[in-house]
């Protein structure tokens, strides 16, 4: 990616998680203001902090073919 080679921080703001997941390394999940979760996508994915992060993830239409953890 052209950040790794400029060797810049971006900070992306974006409500698609394949977005995120795709350009960045860590995403960061807000609520409000606070942080909810931190991680890689296959972390908010596989161990989703709480409910709204459940549920954030299971609503977004990716184009990443990932399983979406259960929020059962």
């Amino acid at each position: 990616m052209i950040f790794q080679a400029l060797g810049k921080t971006v900070v992306l703001v974006t409500h698609d998680i394949a977005e995120a997941g795709f350009f960045g390394d860590t995403i960061t999940l807000l609520r409000d203001g606070r942080v909810l979760q931190k991680g890689t996508l296959e972390d908010l994915i596989q161990s989703p902090a709480d409910a709204f992060v459940t549920s954030f993830i299971n609503a977004q239409r990716s184009p990443l073919d990932v399983k979406r953890k259960d929020s059962s």
